[in-house]
């Protein structure tokens, strides 16, 4: 630390005497220098709003550097050379002061007549059915068909649809992903890749960050369906923006315990409709 700040801030009673002459010699300064005021508040406050008060304290030193006037700050007031800066900067003050709360009086308005921004949950298709002739189909025969064997001649069924077009049926899960675009092999790794990160953006752009359940910053983007489209970034009615909070109250209960994708669907309903 130079001798200046040691003098200054060690408080060093040594050195009471240096610290009194440079006080004194400051209050000569002012003194003889800056002499002026600005007019009084009450009268300059009376009648104003309330926006337009909001502004009042910030706007003093905005006005001083706008015009360049030198002043000083004793006791919170601001000191000035001469009475025209003093007047000079009063009129700058109430003309930024009066800007900025008609600004503020515009903007509350458009926030209050905009229209409210609800989320729209899209709902998801149901899976298609097989018909008797399918199951048929697959059986090979015409005897009557037993529960075991319907069983599992509906899933050849689906297994042949879905060798043929994979987003026909819902992907409820992380889990039941089969196949990841672009070469990623993981769920994991698809969280961290450039694609997800694109369309986590563009999710959370188109919402301008509002959570669907609460209204609050959303952070998060949840999935309904992982099925090869959404993935890819070719649907997005399906990834609904939410925070942390709303995000937990989906895929757990109140005592912690995980939802099934049906009880997830319930609970982001209500959330979102409440």
């Amino acid at each position: 630390m130079g001798r200046t700040k040691s003098i200054l801030f060690d408080k060093d009673p040594a050195d009471d005497a240096i610290r009194e002459a440079w006080a004194d010699e400051a209050w000569k300064e002012i003194r003889e220098k800056f002499t002026f005021t600005l007019p009084k508040k009450k009268f300059v406050l009376k009648s104003k709003s309330r926006e337009w008060q909001a502004h009042w304290k910030y706007s003093l030193g905005r006005a001083i550097r706008e015009l360049g006037v030198e002043s000083r700050c004793v006791n919170g007031r601001e000191l000035f050379r001469s009475q025209e800066d003093a007047n000079a900067v009063a009129a700058r003050r109430i003309e930024l002061c009066d800007k900025l709360a008609q600004e503020m009086i515009e903007a509350t308005a458009r926030y209050r007549d905009a229209p409210e921004r609800r989320f729209v949950l899209v709902p998801i298709a149901p899976d298609p059915e097989p018909t008797e002739e399918d199951i048929r189909k697959h059986c090979g025969h015409d005897r009557a068909i037993g529960k075991t064997e319907r069983w599992m001649a509906e899933i050849a069924w689906k297994s042949a649809l879905k060798a043929k077009d994979p987003n026909l049926f819902l992907v409820a899960f992380q889990g039941h992903i089969q196949t990841f675009p672009d070469g990623i092999s993981s769920y994991e790794e698809y969280l961290q890749s450039p694609l997800w990160n694109r369309i986590r953006r563009k999710c959370l752009t188109q919402a301008e960050h509002s959570c669907a359940g609460c209204g609050r910053r959303a952070t998060l983007v949840h999935h309904r369906d992982y099925r090869p489209r959404v993935l890819q970034g070719e649907e997005l009615s399906p990834l609904v923006p939410l925070c942390e909070t709303c995000h937990e109250k989906i895929h757990k209960t109140s005592e912690g315990i995980p939802r099934h994708w049906q009880g997830c669907e319930e609970e982001l309903e209500r959330l979102v409709n409440r």
